[in-house]
């Protein structure tokens, strides 16, 4: 038998990826329930480690987002691999702060891209 998590430690969702020489993914908004005007850091990493982190301040709905512009050109690619975002108070902080989709509280997001022919304006990660 393998190792069990409980069901709601990790949110999964695929967004889409858009294909063509000047294609790109632009901002990704997480709708995550957070305390309104607090400051957090988030750390998305990729499948060989790499982290990416950035202080940001979530809007009044509890939401904030990842800018396309902090973020190498082309990463987010169907062929990228998945990410994991976690996002904190502090950067020294152990434990993640809970992230909320669907009134179920999540402690990471587990992202993948997949592709599609046009270019996305904004993704949106929330309850799916």
């Amino acid at each position: 038998m393998g190792l069990v998590t409980p069901c709601n430690s990790v949110f999964q969702i695929t967004l889409p990826a858009p294909s063509g020489a000047n294609a790109a993914v632009d901002n990704i908004t997480i709708n995550a329930h957070l305390t309104p005007a607090t400051e957090y850091w988030y750390i998305v990493t990729d499948k060989f480690g790499n982290e990416y982190t950035k202080q940001v301040t979530a809007d009044e709905n509890g939401s904030f987002e990842l800018l396309a512009a902090d973020f190498p050109t082309g990463l987010f690619n169907p062929y990228s691999g998945k990410f994991q975002l976690q996002v904190k108070k502090t950067l020294q902080d152990e434990a993640p702060q809970p992230l909320t989709f669907c009134a179920e509280a999540y402690d990471t997001i587990l992202m993948a891209f997949a592709n599609v022919t046009a270019n996305v304006p904004n993704s949106i990660i929330d309850c799916h």
